[in-house]
């Protein structure tokens, strides 16, 4: 027994004891068990993410056939990457030759559509039928488009005749 210990009393002994006990077990909670049930409780959350990650993948390949199937159905309203913007242009001036009627086309890059997508704003004027062939035509298009305003007016000073103005986001799959 140290000297120390041998110059206390039993009652200060035991107090000292006491002590180097709670400060032993305050240090170990702090030093080795709040660490660990931190790291527990993080690998717990970590394994609730990736369990949930793992059921959406599992459900999405469950859906795949079902995915595919829609995709196959709208493949032909997909603008190839190839053909890109050019070969809508010139089914829109198919179009309005069929019709004919003049048409005022303005393309340009689709506003945050980050490579999606490209605009174009269509005029035509002309008599009502014409014009609401045209229109049609348009919304019967083998194409995957998204027309985002349809404005027709008439034209004034003219009997019957109309003007349209639409904005074609023209979709494409990257």
């Amino acid at each position: 027994m140290p000297r120390i210990m041998r110059d206390l009393q039993p009652r200060e002994r035991r107090l000292g004891l006491l002590a180097a006990i709670i400060i032993g077990g305050w240090m170990l909670l702090a030093g080795v068990v709040e660490p660990l049930w931190h790291d527990v409780r993080a690998a717990t959350s970590l394994v609730e993410a990736r369990t949930e990650k793992l059921q959406a993948l599992n459900r999405l390949m469950e859906e795949a056939p079902a995915i595919e199937r829609e995709y196959r159905a709208a493949a032909p309203y997909v603008t190839a990457e190839e053909q890109g913007i050019d070969a809508v242009l010139s089914e829109l001036e198919a179009l309005s030759r069929n019709v004919a009627l003049p048409l005022s086309l303005k393309p340009r890059q689709a506003p945050g559509a980050a490579g999606t997508g490209r605009e174009v704003e269509l005029e035509i004027e002309g008599p009502q039928e014409q014009v609401l062939r045209f229109v049609d035509g348009l919304f019967g298009m083998n194409r995957l488009l998204v027309i985002e305003r349809v404005q027709l007016s008439s034209v004034p000073m003219a009997d019957r005749e109309l003007r349209a103005s639409l904005l074609v986001q023209v979709l494409r799959v990257p």
